[in-house]
């Protein structure tokens, strides 16, 4: 599939028009399968080898590192709020809203301290200097297939039992700069029961920028403010179903609440 480039204000006009259609999970850029790494049965998240080990963390110390301390401090202009809601979490299943290609990057500045695994759809597992980054920087990409999901459900436990954060975004697909927010999925909350961590909610929300940041297209319109809101721990007594609808429940509310206090306005949709 060929992507088709779109201007900021066609991204703005086709997520409003699925807003009011009720289709919050939906993606609005266009996905090109041939950029990417297929993500079958036999793929390795994990090094194999201490030379692959090596290569990886030599690619995220001198490559990535430095780029994302970019990307936080002149492009989004991360704010981080509520660190102390982390104090004694050791191991734990993130949930955020999904408002731009560089918001993982605003969580892991958030999540300083705690290693940061990031669950990405297997589209984004691209091919070339770009995906070598993100695979040097933890990312977990979803198979494209059923049949390769144990081997994402065995990275995603060895992840959490190394006391990793992994980071999951429910509402499943981008909206760039998108205020309000969508409806959760439920994968996160379903490992959060099997694999006995909590959830720890964060919300995004923007404001006007302190510096302007000369692009054309508008990248970066806003600045990017994290809020890390209290962590929801699972009951490993209770019914399955009816906990992980607990968990997302009292997720999305904490969220919906910050949202609202951030912009002072109720949450509605088609408005």
């Amino acid at each position: 599939m060929s992507a088709e480039t779109l201007s900021r204000k066609q991204v703005r006009e086709r997520y409003l028009a699925l807003e009011k259609k009720g289709l919050f999970d939906q993606h609005v850029d266009s996905i090109d399968m041939d950029k990417a790494i297929p993500v079958t049965k036999d793929y390795h998240y994990y090094p194999k080898s201490l030379s692959e080990w090596l290569v990886r963390t030599a690619r995220y110390e001198l490559g990535v590192r430095p780029f994302m301390r970019k990307i936080n401090n002149r492009c989004l202009e991360t704010e981080v709020v509520g660190r102390k809601n982390l104090r004694g979490v050791k191991s734990a299943i993130v949930v955020c809203n999904h408002v731009h290609m560089f918001d993982c990057v605003a969580i892991k500045k958030a999540m300083k301290g705690h290693y940061l695994n990031v669950v990405a759809a297997s589209f984004n597992n691209f091919k070339g200097k770009l995906g070598d980054g993100m695979r040097a920087s933890g990312m977990l990409p979803l198979p494209a297939s059923f049949d390769g999901m144990k081997s994402f459900e065995a990275a995603l436990e060895k992840s959490l039992r190394k006391r990793h954060y992994v980071l999951f975004f429910p509402e499943r697909a981008e909206w760039w700069y998108y205020h309000k927010l969508r409806p959760f999925k439920d994968g996160a909350f379903h490992y959060a029961i099997k694999y006995g961590v909590p959830i720890v909610p964060c919300y995004i929300s923007f404001a006007p920028r302190k510096k302007p940041f000369p692009n054309f297209e508008g990248d970066y319109p806003e600045r990017m403010i994290v809020h890390i809101l209290s962590p929801i721990y699972p009951d490993g007594q209770a019914d399955f179903s009816h906990e992980r609808e607990r968990l997302k429940g009292e997720a999305f509310e904490e969220c919906a609440d910050c949202y609202e206090r951030s912009y002072g306005v109720r949450l509605s949709y088609g408005d």
